[in-house]
């Protein structure tokens, strides 16, 4: 009797353990590349961004947290295009570890030298890699270019769960804030004078 109770215990939880829901991901990767070819002479007339060479995780920043600590720097990474008149086609691999798809993008700023795109979907790990025993996760891609002269430079940070995009005051911000402290400023002056 006590054989068999063991037996159904180890059965039942054999049987919950294969029918449990694995975890979704949680944590970041930084990702680079050596150049990005754009399709104009500028960041604001340009409407292709493509990642030169391979995307490469971590390999300028170094920052990995999380879940995603299992891809290791220096791993070569695929795709990265970015396509304004697409931008749900954005898509970043990592070849035996996973990938991520955009559902939907949004442009944040575009100026001549400066592209802020922001990009939500799913991150799907690889069935086969050191991911696998992770659920497909909702995540998100932040990606800046930087336009130096003829140099593009690409930077991304790919989250989960989704990093809500961050606001950048612009610099006309940053202009009534310190006009407002010089005000305060100068009346606590008279006030003391």
């Amino acid at each position: 009797m006590k054989k068999s109770l063991i037996l159904a215990a180890i059965a039942l939880a054999t049987v919950l353990s294969l029918t449990a829901s694995a975890a979704p991901l949680d944590g970041s990767i930084t990702i680079g590349a050596f150049g990005t070819f754009i399709d104009g002479t500028n960041l604001a007339n340009s409407t292709l961004f493509a990642p030169i060479g391979l995307v490469v995780p971590g390999v300028f920043v170094g920052v990995t947290t999380g879940d995603y600590t299992a891809i290791p720097l220096a791993t070569s990474g695929a795709n990265g295009v970015i396509d304004l008149n697409n931008l749900s086609s954005y898509i970043v691999s990592f070849p035996g570890y996973g990938f991520f798809g955009a559902t939907v993008g949004v442009i944040l700023s575009q100026t001549a030298e400066f592209l802020d795109a922001y990009f939500t979907g799913n991150f799907v790990p690889d069935p086969a890699g050191p991911l696998s025993g992770f659920d497909v996760s909702p995540s998100s891609v932040r990606v800046s270019l930087n336009q130096s002269g003829d140099s593009v430079s690409y930077g991304a940070t790919l989250a989960s769960p989704p990093a809500p995009p961050q606001e950048i005051p612009e610099p006309a911000s940053y202009a009534m804030l310190g006009a407002g402290l010089v005000g305060l400023a100068l009346v606590r002056r008279r006030k003391a004078a």
